[in-house]
């Protein structure tokens, strides 16, 4: 039986833009697909979930869907304007996107966007795999905070993904109250804690871009004999050879492993096999890989940067981004067999927090406060 929804007396209806979902579900795709699922989940929700491509359609089982056109098509702005008038016939309560950009004029509902967090303004080199009217665009969004405030004005509520963030966006790009909806891990069998300090492998899951800052994974290899730096996630070319002449100028190009690309079960086997999960990252909205890491029972070697110390629950090595030796410290003391089995433990503890049945109850808080 379906719960009402006090005070509307019936389920609350929700439509969720997935239309910003990448094939390579990570990051804002990970959290968008996963909170949509667990959203559906609710029985005080009457979800709907907005797709514009074929593989998008079965991201999320048992719901209905509605298929409309591509919002990153820049011919299609028209479209996007219209949007809110389609979307009115379904008469929603709320409509949810997980990034910062949807049509909104003529609405009759409330609408909600999420900023994940400003590291297009600290760092505003374009991504590489877009063309150059795209970069250009990007260049002109992120020169400034105007454009972004403007956009987000055009919501009734805004979200974000972590305590750090909130602290950082807030009174910057949001004048008025922030929510804040986490992210969360799949839920698997519990992993009994371990020592990995015994593993030569280390591995990093993430994108590739400048912040990230995967040179200092490299530069500290020199300092690690027989360590062996797995590099997990997809990568266009031009970054590869990027980061192989790095390798290569360290002389470790030999202990530099791309993976291109892994499947969740990959991914928890080269976790199991390693001593550590790292990462250099100078800037973060979240951190997920972290979380997915601990969740895991596998230690973490993060940045020293307040959104890791939120993330990891202060459960980790820490060192400086900018430095390279203390990198290479870090990653030996992970090699501690004492501090890897304490840091197994605890991050199994830290990760319980983050779940996405909890991350819908923060979202369906801001919804009913939105209505």
């Amino acid at each position: 039986m379906t719960a009402p929804t006090d005070p509307l007396g019936r389920p609350l209806r929700v439509i969720f833009d997935l239309r910003w979902t990448a094939d390579d579900i990570a990051g804002i795709s990970r959290f968008s697909v996963e909170l949509a699922k667990a959203l559906a989940a609710r029985p005080e929700v009457e979800l709907t979930v907005l797709v514009c491509r074929d593989d998008q359609t079965d991201l999320v089982p048992g719901v209905a869907k509605l298929r409309v056109h591509d919002p990153r098509d820049p011919g299609q702005a028209l479209a996007e304007a219209r949007l809110p008038r389609l979307l009115n016939r379904l008469e929603p309560d709320v409509v949810y996107c997980p990034v910062f950009y949807m049509g909104s004029w003529g609405r009759r509902y409330q609408a909600i966007f999420t900023i994940h967090d400003m590291i297009p303004f600290h760092f505003p080199k374009p991504p590489s795999d877009l063309s150059l009217g795209a970069r250009i665009g990007w260049r002109a969004l992120y020169a400034t905070t105007l454009p972004m405030r403007w956009m987000l004005r055009q919501a009734d509520r805004v979200a974000t993904v972590s305590q750090t963030a909130r602290a950082e966006i807030e009174g910057r790009l949001v004048s008025g109250d922030l929510a804040v909806i986490p992210n969360g891990v799949e839920q698997l069998e519990p992993a009994p804690p371990a020592d990995h300090s015994g593993s030569d492998d280390i591995v990093y899951m993430g994108v590739f871009s400048q912040h990230k800052n995967v040179e200092t994974l490299i530069r500290a290899l020199p300092q690690l004999a027989r360590v062996r730096l797995r590099l997990l996630s997809r990568i266009d070319p031009g970054r590869r050879a990027e980061l192989t002449a790095v390798a290569h100028e360290a002389g470790v190009g030999d202990r530099i492993i791309f993976h291109d690309g892994v499947s969740d079960q990959e991914y928890a086997d080269l976790l199991a096999q390693a001593r550590c999960l790292v990462t250099a990252s100078r800037l973060e909205g979240f951190g997920l890989p972290i979380v997915e890491a601990q969740q895991r029972g596998v230690p973490v070697v993060c940045s020293d940067i307040p959104i890791f110390h939120e993330v990891t629950g202060e459960v980790a090595t820490f060192f400086d981004p900018s430095d390279p030796a203390d990198c290479a410290r870090a990653i030996d003391e992970a090699a501690d067999p004492e501090l890897s089995l304490r840091h197994s433990t605890d991050g199994l503890a830290n990760a319980a927090r983050y779940t996405w049945p909890r991350a819908a109850e923060a979202a369906l808080e801001l919804f009913r406060a939105a209505i």
